[in-house]
């Protein structure tokens, strides 16, 4: 019985070796879009346009006439629940135009419901700087490893926009 034990040992089991491929390619896996996993009843954004340019039409992803924009200036606050913790590797970002693309980005994890004071009080997860051209043509975002493990809320904040323009508009955003 012994032996048998110490050979066991020896050699992994073909169930455990299947189970090790299966998590070294998951995390070969830049994104595992959240679609799905995101609660949309609690997600918000405040300083969208609605119901014109809404955060659903950036998750949408139809046609080039839906994506979201901010309402009054370049500053859109957006929070996105999940179903249940996750973890977090990367931000996929499209611009609906250059001059309107998100230029600071500032990612908070857990935070709760915040608001606009709240962005000012509370120190970033991450603070992200990006340029038109990337997110334009569509960019993904490499998060700092470890800082958004086991999320059940992520809250994007735009702190600014390329070009100057008055609004800031999103054609697609993923996580």
């Amino acid at each position: 019985f012994t032996q048998g034990w110490v050979a066991l040992s020896r050699r992994r089991p073909l169930w455990l070796h299947s189970l090790q491929e299966q998590q070294e390619q998951q995390d070969e896996k830049l994104i595992v879009p959240l679609d799905d996993g995101i609660d949309r009843q609690g997600w918000t954004c405040l300083s969208q346009q609605d119901p014109v340019h809404t955060l659903a039409d950036a998750f949408i992803h139809v046609d080039a006439s839906r994506y979201l924009e901010s309402d009054v200036d370049e500053q859109p606050l957006i929070t996105l629940p999940v179903k249940g913790p996750v973890k977090i590797t990367a931000l996929e970002i499209t611009a609906a135009s250059r001059d309107r693309a998100p230029r600071n980005l500032e990612l908070f994890t857990d935070a709760g419901n915040m608001d606009f004071e709240d962005v000012e009080d509370r120190e970033a997860a991450q603070e992200i700087e990006v340029s038109a051209e990337a997110t334009e043509r569509g960019l993904t975002i490499q998060l700092e490893p470890g800082l958004f493990y086991h999320i059940r809320k992520l809250t994007i904040f735009v702190e600014s926009n390329h070009g100057g323009a008055e609004t800031t508009a999103i054609r697609t955003l993923r996580i």
